[in-house]
């Protein structure tokens, strides 16, 4: 069986660099309050990842660069509203 939706949990506080670089299974993706950081390309060219929550603004305050850069199939980034379009940016996403 292939894992499909990934649930980090609370307590962690970083993704490495390329941490799921071309992860072709994963479709979803929850990232836990207690994250601070995410490195360079960490969840990127994952295919078919569709869906990124994060609840927290609190405390991710590093980002790499193109967090989810090639992830072509995300429709939905489920953020707090209080991102700003800089670490949405940093995430790969928008213009």
């Amino acid at each position: 069986n292939e894992i499909t939706s990934i649930e980090i949990s609370e307590g962690f506080t970083k993704i490495g660099s390329y941490s799921f670089y071309q992860n072709e299974n994963i479709i979803s993706i929850s990232l836990p309050e207690s994250l601070i950081s995410i490195g360079d390309y960490g969840i990127s060219n994952c295919s078919e990842l569709t869906n990124v929550y994060h609840i927290s603004n609190n405390g991710l305050n590093e980002m790499g660069e193109n967090v989810l850069y090639n992830c072509s199939n995300v429709n939905k980034v489920f953020v707090p509203v209080e991102y700003s379009s800089f670490k949405l940016l940093k995430y790969g996403i928008g213009s």
